[in-house]
């Protein structure tokens, strides 16, 4: 596999990496609003949230598996 071949994932890799870098933006923003112990309760239940709206918003079912984290 040749690392510089051009494979049409460019775009989508700097829009993750965007998204990433303003994420952690986000995150000293807010500690200067809260508690560093009220900051990671929020990021550890982030994915249930994820979970929750995809189920509301998007009709996204999810089985048993999936929501203990085994898949």
């Amino acid at each position: 596999m040749r690392f510089f071949e051009r494979d049409g994932t460019l775009g989508a890799g700097l829009f993750a990496g965007v998204l990433f870098g303003v994420e952690f933006v986000l995150i000293f923003r807010g500690l200067l609003l809260t508690s560093a112990s009220r900051a990671v309760v929020f990021l550890y239940t982030a994915p249930f949230f994820v979970a929750l709206g995809s189920y509301r918003f998007l009709g996204e079912r999810l089985r048993v598996a999936q929501w203990a984290g085994w898949v």
